[in-house]
């Protein structure tokens, strides 16, 4: 099956065949939709089939909302004979005479476990124990005590089997339920024992078999969009004027939009296409958990940046392609066969000194043979951790995996950072993420480099553990402005000279201007029709760090990759509003006419030509402006 030309960004609905792993449908979904970013809501063992939602590009970001929803199975329950693996692929560790077992006694059995039950997960499930995982404990020959867990089973039907002893059944069941340890306790209750055998799932929320297709049957066609893929949650149309707040990444009240209960909500235009699922909080206030789209972009295509990452034979000068290799599910990607040399953090911004540190990565894993590896995290950890004072950050995750890969990393893993990561043990998350989920022979960090709950991590303990583990650890100086010496480079320094709009001095530390992103969306069209100096407004997204209100040159680049010279302010616009809280970017491109609504805007800013003032006419604004447009010609060169 060839790739289709055009990426796309959505949910393909599959029927898994038996005898391949959730990861093998994962990798030929990569081949047949030429996308790098592919991930799964739901594992399904090898020699069970059926229903396997698969996420592709941006649309990955979604797969959380996904996994939580019930499932439904078929199968079939043996009784007489418990096995290893408490199905049919284990070796047998127990028979018994349960030749007189009826089906009444079967399906009053099962009432007994229908409704909230506990159930304690299997030897053989991806559960941790004492920081380690059930499956890898099991391949020792250990089996260790393991905490019940509160599931639901809404639904659990018995019917006779085609062989005496064999019953059929239909669980419908909350999210991490084990239908093998059900059906292990059925049996117990019946006095004996039991195992599964041919189990299919057959529903996932919504998404049944009848929309599934095998993976050789996959084309674009069959592609579901991201509002599609979020059917299973209510769905909030809001309008053109909550919709660039919606782009923004900003919270929003919940009386306006009518929206109750604990959500999480799909946020769709009047279109449905879908622009971002928010979730609740504490108060009356509901805040993005995932922006998808702005308002009236092409909902289902992936961002330019993903083409120019994933299509070598595109050539746009500001977005060079590279072959790094992008994980949004680390579980289920094998780890890199010759093993790794990884480096760990947030990178925000990818300046300078990150560079430095991931050039001393590559040269040691090259001397080695390893592959780099660079391990970040979906978010900042400081907005999961400490919300009330988390930073503004100099790039959104689309930015930061371009300039990862413009440094020559091999792979990038992008890790989920929730409370339960947050909570993670350093010990476990060495365990889980580097030794067995990237065979880990080499560490490189920052010598000041913490990790973990309670950042209780640090480069001594990574030496401790890897003398145990089987890797290195290497703690480098950080870099400062001239090489070694001088004050270290670091995000936090950076985004003060952004915040006081010395752009200047953080494109010295960033080797390149401070650059945000975000859609051309309609503003007031006082600029073009009153001023005569149309400007595109750019929809920032939330908690991306702004210069301070000033106006700016700098540089507009576009889609295809041209750019144009642009005066650019960032401000509250006092000549005309008194009491306008939002910053707004306002670029007018010097030498273009044309229309931009719509598209993907990178606003890059140069040097600092003034702050922002109130003006006590239009006329002696325009004529500043004027004076803005020859300044910013004569910084730009």
């Amino acid at each position: 099956m060839a790739a289709p030309e055009d990426q796309t960004s959505g949910l393909v609905v599959v029927d898994k065949e038996a005898g391949w792993t959730s990861h093998d449908v994962v990798a030929r979904c990569r081949r047949a939709f030429g996308q790098r970013r592919v991930g799964h809501a739901g594992t399904l063992d090898p020699d069970a089939t059926g229903v396997l939602l698969v996420g592709l590009g941006r649309a990955t970001r979604l797969l959380r909302f996904l996994t939580a929803l019930p499932k439904t199975y078929e199968a079939e329950a043996v009784l007489g004979t418990t096995t290893s693996t408490l199905d049919a692929s284990g070796e047998v560790t127990g028979t018994f005479d349960m030749g007189r077992v009826s089906l009444a006694d079967v399906r009053r059995a099962a009432e007994s476990f229908t409704g909230p039950i506990e159930q304690v997960p299997p030897m053989v499930s991806a559960v941790k124990v004492g920081g380690r995982r059930l499956h890898a404990l099991a391949r020792q020959g250990m089996e260790v005590e393991r905490e019940p867990r509160p599931v639901v089973i809404y639904r659990l039907e018995v019917d006779p089997g085609l062989t005496p002893g064999v019953f059929r059944i239909i669980v419908e069941c909350s999210a991490g339920t084990y239908v093998r340890t059900l059906v292990a306790d059925l049996g117990a209750a019946l006095g004996g024992g039991a195992h599964l055998r041919n189990l299919r799932r057959t529903r996932v929320g919504s998404f049944s078999l009848d929309e599934a297709r095998l993976v050789d049957e996959l084309t674009p066609a069959v592609v579901l969009t991201p509002a599609q893929a979020m059917r299973d949650l209510e769905q909030v149309v809001v309008t053109p004027d909550v919709q660039r707040n919606v782009a923004c990444g900003l919270a929003l009240d919940r009386v306006p939009l009518g929206v109750v209960g604990h959500g999480p909500w799909g946020l769709v235009d009047e279109g449905h296409h879908l622009l971002a699922v928010y979730e609740a909080t504490e108060t009356d206030r509901i805040r993005p958990a995932v922006v998808v789209e702005a308002a009236g972009r092409g909902e289902g295509r992936l961002p330019i940046a993903e083409h120019a990452r994933m299509d070598r034979s595109r050539t746009t000068r500001r977005y060079p392609s590279s072959m790094m290799e992008i994980v949004t599910l680390p579980a289920d990607v094998p780890p890199p066969p010759g093993g790794s040399a990884v480096t760990i953090g947030a990178y925000d911004g990818v300046h300078l000194g990150h560079r430095a540190l991931l050039t001393e990565l590559s040269a040691r894993a090259a001397d080695a043979g390893l592959t780099t590896v660079v391990v970040t995290f979906d978010r900042h950890p400081a907005s999961v951790v400490r919300p009330e004072s988390a930073p503004q950050f100099l790039c959104d995750l689309d930015q930061k995996l371009e300039l990862l890969g413009e440094a020559g990393v091999d792979r990038t893993v992008v890790v989920p950072f929730d409370t339960d990561r947050a909570n993670e043990t350093a010990e476990d998350f060495v365990e889980s993420v580097l030794v067995r989920g990237l065979r880990s022979r080499l560490i490189v960090v920052g010598e000041d480099f913490h990790f973990g709950h309670g950042r209780k991590g640090n480069v001594a303990l990574l030496r401790e553990l890897g003398a145990t583990s089987g890797f290195d650890v290497a703690g480098i100086s950080l870099r400062g402005d001239g090489g070694t010496a001088g004050p270290a480079i670091s995000s936090t320094r950076i985004r003060a000279l952004v915040s006081e709009g010395r752009v200047e001095d953080a494109a010295v530390l960033l080797d390149r201007p401070h650059q945000v992103r975000g859609p051309v969306v309609t503003g007031d069209r006082r600029g073009g029709s009153e001023l005569g100096f149309p400007t595109a407004n750019v929809a920032v997204g939330g908690g991306i760090c702004l210069p301070a209100c000033g106006i700016y040159a700098g540089w507009y680049e576009r889609p295809d990759g041209s750019r144009f010279a642009s005066a650019i302010s960032v401000g509250r616009r006092p000549t005309f509003y008194r009491d306008q809280a939002e910053l707004l970017v306002e670029a007018h491109l010097l030498d273009f006419s044309g229309e931009l609504y719509g598209e993907e805007a990178r606003v890059c800013f140069v040097a600092r030509l003034r702050d922002e003032f109130r003006f006590d006419s239009p006329e002696a604004l325009v004529a500043q402006m004027e004076r803005d447009v020859i300044a910013s010609r004569s910084a730009l060169g």
